[in-house]
């Protein structure tokens, strides 16, 4: 089975995240320049049908101090919690190339070759979330599903944009909106698990231009967590076969 090496380099942050509730707007997660690559990632379905790896190789660059690592280690652990995956410690020699971006906050990245992790953020829960995608996971709330959940409000999401882009000049419009675009079923296999709110892969909202609201109007302020849920445990061990789990 294929291995999969996850580089992890930690770089300035933006702005501050949030530890526990993950409350995203892009000043806290993403640069215009790791923007256009992730939003073009976003299908979760196996090329070729291949199941990939259950066991996941990954390495620290040398220049992560032990209190990062250690932030690291507890996110691959609430990962392996309750799936059949592993994670080893290994070294740069495998599947990918090492990536570095001298600035940014939290964010994942895929090629042709693996996976890179850029984790300059500092806090669990943003951690926890990107390991997801350098797992598979794509956003809830793209999902192909996700107009019987939430509502994208366009205009807030344009607003947003240009309060962003007055900080980070070069940002595209249509690479912001992509954020909030749903997949497709050719994209996205949601293996018949249910739409989740509190999925550690949904957005939440923010205070300044909310971009989304539930259907469900109880389930509005509660939307995004911190927290691995029982859903995200459940795609990730059917996306890899996990027989028994």
């Amino acid at each position: 089975m294929r291995w999969f090496t996850l580089i992890f380099l930690f770089a300035t942050c933006i702005g501050e995240g949030m530890l526990g509730r993950i409350q995203y707007d892009l000043s806290s997660e993403e640069t215009p320049a790791q923007l256009e690559p992730r939003f073009r990632r976003q299908a979760q379905k196996w090329k070729n049908g291949k199941v990939g790896s259950r066991t996941i190789n990954y390495w620290f660059n040398n220049n992560i101090d032990p209190d990062s690592q250690a932030m690291f280690m507890a996110a691959t652990q609430a990962w392996a919690k309750d799936t059949c995956l592993k994670f080893e410690y290994g070294n740069s020699d495998g599947s990918v190339q090492v990536g570095f971006y001298s600035r940014g906050g939290c964010y994942h990245q895929t090629h042709s070759r693996g996976s890179w992790l850029n984790v300059g953020c500092r806090t669990l829960g943003q951690i926890t979330h990107e390991l997801g995608h350098a797992l598979g996971l794509g956003h809830t709330h793209n999902r192909h599903d996700r107009d019987n959940y939430i509502l994208v409000d366009w205009a807030n999401v344009d607003a947003g944009y240009y309060h962003i882009a007055r900080m980070n000049p070069g940002m595209k419009l249509e690479v912001y909106r992509n954020q909030y675009k749903a997949m497709t079923t050719a994209q996205n296999d949601n293996y018949d698990v249910p739409y989740d709110y509190g999925s550690i892969m949904h957005y939440g909202v923010p205070p300044m231009y909310p971009a989304m609201q539930t259907r469900d109007p109880n389930y509005y302020r509660t939307i995004g967590s911190g927290l691995i849920s029982f859903a995200d445990y459940l795609m990730v061990n059917k996306h890899y076969k996990c027989d028994g789990m």
